[in-house]
């Protein structure tokens, strides 16, 4: 693979792929509350009251209503425990996607040094390694990039139970509030558009990186000798 083909043969069918995985994702979500509102079962049983009393249980999946608050367990909990997995994954392949782009121009220019020796790790190490080694301005600065750290808070806050004192983390606030897919109670909450949102993100700080590449070595093509025409035609 080329490095002009990166980005329309690898990078943009993942991207394609993962909102694949992330309709999955929410369809799964739809099914398990639905299953909750109308497969749920409701039994009467008789407490330990003299005279004994009748109660009704509500039970679904192995829990009961007298021990849990199911519409919060199954309509709010679990959905949201859901989404932000598929945040925290969407996150890993992007991570990886930059890592093996680095890989890949290591593998092409013949670099002595990988990706792994750059100090740090995750987006920020990939980065750096584009930067300081492989000359590729990666847009630090750019609202593209801007979006990316923002998702980058989020998910670590997800990857943590999902709380955070939002007054000593100015930066998750900021990202929360600008979010209209992000709300902040008791703990982190994920719509069921935030993935899509986040694969978009993505998408569009990989054409930033493929349009930065591909003026790199367009240049480079530029600075390159040429050959005299009757050299090259090999005449003497």
């Amino acid at each position: 693979m080329t490095l002009m083909q990166w980005y329309p043969f690898k990078a943009s069918p993942s991207a394609e792929l993962l909102r694949a995985y992330a309709d999955d994702v929410n369809a799964q979500v739809k099914q398990s509350i639905e299953a909750y509102r109308y497969d749920s079962e409701e039994e009467d049983v008789e407490t330990d009251d003299y005279p004994p009393q009748v109660k009704t249980v509500r039970h679904h999946r192995g829990l009961d209503d007298e021990s849990w608050d199911l519409h919060d367990v199954f309509e709010d909990y679990f959905p949201n425990l859901q989404r932000a997995s598929a945040v925290i994954t969407l996150f890993a392949f992007f991570e990886r996607e930059l890592e093996d782009l680095c890989n890949l121009i290591q593998s092409i220019e013949g670099y002595g040094m990988n990706v792994r020796d750059v100090h740090g790790s995750g987006i920020e190490r990939a980065v750096t390694y584009l930067e300081k080694v492989c000359g590729i301005d990666t847009y630090r600065g750019s609202k593209e990039w801007a979006e990316v750290k923002a998702i980058q808070l989020v998910r670590g806050t997800l990857a943590h139970g999902g709380r955070a004192d939002l007054e000593q983390h100015k930066k998750l606030k900021d990202a929360i509030d600008a979010s209209e897919h992000l709300s902040y109670s008791d703990e982190l909450k994920v719509a069921p558009d935030y993935a899509g949102y986040v694969i978009a993100a993505f998408s569009r700080y990989f054409a930033v990186l493929h349009r930065s590449i591909k003026e790199v070595y367009q240049a480079k093509l530029a600075a390159r000798p040429k050959r005299p025409l009757v050299a090259a035609l090999g005449k003497p």
